[in-house]
């Protein structure tokens, strides 16, 4: 029984996972699904308010009357505010309605790059591993200070009876040493849980700018790990900063919780609602940060810069492009909860069929391994759609760059492609965040070295266009310079901001490359083809 646990809860409810990846870009399949679900609320609006409308009507008409003036006009106020709804419900739906078929269209995009990165699904094995890791050292530490306190006695009078007991008290140091290893518990688990987000930004952005999907693909648990290990090394700050925000709104949440549940303040029922609004307000909180957070790590991966940089880019694109966003979120939700029940369903039904006919007479009964099997496989696709949901956002992130960037040559394959073609048509020379001083020769240069499709150039591409502009090979060090001089946020590579200003001090001749001829003159060439290119439009 055992093992048909493990197997069915986790192994069946996983592979069924990637069939529902597959079953989600049937054509046409997920649109229908979509577009069925939301007309289904108007018509359940509609219909209530007919059918309380209509209600209100007999009751009128009763003779004798059984129910009172104020019931039929209740019923009837009922009765108008579904109606409204349904209108104000319908009409959301049409302003909607693109923006709908949008996100259909990043879901689609997301499953099929989820469906050629299986590996993938190991990732939270890793995440386990590395709390479990971390969970021993802190357990240890956690023994040795509950330990380290004084046990006292203390007496007390109970019906006239003295009683005495043994407690353990601990001083203001060791208290605060408990709230620190808290807080640590909450920051490391933190760290890991972005570092797994991390992971899957990079690895969906990879994917999306590549031209051939099938070299961006992630099979095998080796490459998942080489993965990882880049992301570390160059986003490991990124996570830290990130995990450290999350940590200390949840040690906040404990401390009000301490408060309420131990200090004197349990007594006092106003307090305790005071301090029930504060626990929830921080809640709140802690879930809007970790929103951000999301789009910011898909923003450090997409434009290689800090964590703060990246959240306000973040709050930015949220904000521009907000129908998008409620619209993906919206989808998303309904599709992920009704995958999440069918796949659960599904494993449960398949593992009873199995314990029925191979295991009856082993078992006593079959409702609580049923029960238990339910409740793996719901786990079990709960972990695979958080990976399948940090797709679905970075997809959205990617197209919104690909749409400002790459219009004239999408890296945007079927419905996104056309989506990014409509819109290049209906505003020409605009993206969806895209500003007017993003467009030109200049932005054109950017984009043609930009060889990766990351929105940055690295050294290697900087090298690549120098070399191109100039006929010479600049050295290491020349490049470095150049880098070092614009690179703002230090990450070692010049997104189009910073591609900008090295434009900028070009014209204004206060570029610091004294010693560095040849890249004076690939600037200058650079600078002569963009007039020429002024001249001729």
């Amino acid at each position: 029984t055992y093992d048909a646990l493990l197997i069915y809860g986790f192994g069946v409810s996983a592979g069924l996972g990637f069939a529902y990846l597959f079953v989600l870009q049937i054509p046409f399949l997920l649109t229908i699904v979509v577009w069925g679900l939301l007309t289904s609320i108007l018509a359940a609006l509609a219909l209530a308010g007919g059918y309380a409308a209509e209600t209100s009507n007999d009751w009128r008409d009763e003779d004798p009357r059984t129910h009172e003036q104020r019931e039929i006009q209740v019923l009837r106020g009922l009765s108008a505010c579904l109606l409204v709804g349904a209108a104000a419900y319908a009409c959301f739906l049409a302003f909607m309605r693109k923006r709908v078929q949008l996100a259909v269209g990043i879901l689609k995009e997301a499953a099929r790059a989820l469906a050629t990165m299986p590996a993938l699904a190991l990732l939270p094995a890793l995440q386990v591993a590395g709390l479990l890791v971390f969970f021993v050292a802190w357990v240890a530490y956690a023994a040795f200070l509950a330990s380290s306190g004084e046990v006292a006695t203390t007496t007390t009078e109970y019906d006239g009876v003295e009683v005495s007991y043994k407690e353990w008290t601990y001083s203001r140091t060791q208290q605060w040493a408990a709230l620190y290893l808290v807080f640590c518990w909450f920051w490391t688990s933190e760290f890991i849980f972005a570092l797994g987000q991390l992971v899957i930004a990079g690895a969906t952005v990879q994917w999306y700018f590549s031209r051939d999907k099938s070299k961006a693909a992630l099979y095998t648990p080796l490459g998942l790990l080489v993965l990882l290990l880049r992301i570390a090394k160059r986003h490991a700050g990124t996570a830290a900063f990130g995990a450290l925000v999350v940590a200390l709104c949840k040690t906040a949440q404990a401390v009000v919780q301490y408060v309420r549940r131990v200090t004197p303040a349990k007594k006092n029922p106003v307090a305790r609602i005071v301090l029930d609004c504060v626990t929830a307000c921080l809640a709140a909180i802690e879930r809007c940060i970790r929103f951000l957070n999301k789009h910011a790590y898909i923003q450090t991966v997409l434009h290689g810069v800090g964590f703060c940089r990246a959240g306000f880019r973040a709050f930015a694109l949220i904000v521009e492009n907000g129908g998008r966003v409620m619209a993906v979120a919206v989808v998303a939700k309904l599709v992920l909860f009704f995958g999440k029940l069918a796949v659960a369903l599904l494993t449960t039904c398949a593992f009873y069929v199995y314990v029925v006919e191979a295991l009856a007479d082993e078992l006593h009964g079959v409702v609580a391994p049923t029960a238990c099997c339910f409740v793996m496989a719901f786990f079990t696709v709960d972990t695979f759609n958080n990976i399948f949901e940090m797709c679905i956002w970075t997809i959205l992130q990617c197209f919104v760059v690909d749409e400002s960037q790459f219009k004239s040559n999408p890296f945007a394959s079927g419905a996104l492609q056309s989506c990014i073609k409509r819109t290049a048509a209906a505003r020409p020379g605009h993206g969806c965040s895209t500003r007017s001083d993003d467009a030109g020769p200049l932005r054109d240069q950017f984009q043609k070295y930009d060889a990766d499709g990351s929105g940055a150039i690295d050294a290697a591409e900087l090298k690549t266009l120098l070399k191109d502009l100039t006929g010479a090979e600049p050295s290491k060090a020349e490049v470095k310079k150049m880098i070092t001089a614009v690179d703002g946020d230090s990450d070692g590579t010049i997104c189009w901001d910073e591609f900008k200003i090295i434009h900028k001090k070009a014209l204004d001749g206060t570029l610091p490359f004294k010693g560095l001829k040849d890249a004076m003159e690939s600037f200058d060439v650079m600078l002569d083809n963009m007039d020429d290119s002024d001249d001729d439009d």
